[in-house]
């Protein structure tokens, strides 16, 4: 599942950007980004009802389907999905305390509604196709073999390395401190937030 994803991602970007594209510079991220969204996207949630044919056969794709339109699951559930969402939104308040440079362009918006709307409709929509394929097929079939903990590490490293095209910056590989600085941004936190997001699942069988 893992190599499918990269395959459909790296792919994809690959047909898009060209082999020599990357990083993109804001001229290109402008020209192909919501292109390069959708390629690297593709990997994950394609690879999963793939293979979930395949391996699971229609009990699987059913199964799948179920968890997808399972909602009904206990308000605290809900609370401790969106609890990173919570601590950043935070963060994001008092960093403003320490230097204006970090104040949210959205406070002094006269248009915070709209701001706040394209902001969670992208995510909810990438979030999804994301999900339908590392908690769709991913981390049930570790879950089978693994504990919470260790499932979490293995889909968050994949995860964090499965995002390094969104991350890398033209100055990335220039020395030690730039690449302690995308490493930090990619694996400090995404295989944690996998942990958690795996042990949500479990717990509620809610995609």
């Amino acid at each position: 599942y893992f190599a499918l994803v990269f395959v459909i991602s790296g792919g994809g970007i690959l047909l898009i950007v060209g082999p020599g594209g990357f990083p993109l510079n804001a001229e290109q991220f402008a020209s192909f980004g919501l292109l390069m969204y959708a390629a690297i996207l593709a990997g994950p949630c394609v690879a999963s009802i793939l293979l979930t044919g395949i391996v699971d056969g229609r009990p699987g794709i059913r199964d799948l389907l179920a968890r997808l339109s399972r909602w009904r699951v206990r308000w605290t559930w809900y609370a401790v999905a969106l609890l990173p969402a919570l601590v950043m939104t935070a963060m994001a308040m008092l960093l403003p305390l320490m230097s204006s440079d970090f104040r949210p362009a959205i406070l002094d918006s006269n248009g915070k509604f709209g701001i706040l709307l394209h902001a969670l409709g992208p995510a909810l929509l990438v979030g999804s196709f994301e999900e339908i394929g590392w908690t769709g097929f991913a981390v049930p079939h570790l879950r089978s073999r693994h504990s919470i903990f260790a499932t979490g590490l293995i889909v968050g490293v994949v995860w964090g390395a499965w995002h390094f095209p969104l991350f890398w910056q033209p100055d990335s590989f220039s020395g030690a401190l730039p690449l302690v600085i995308l490493l930090t941004m990619l694996f400090s936190w995404l295989p944690p937030f996998r942990v958690l997001l795996v042990w949500v699942h479990d717990r509620t069988q809610s995609l």
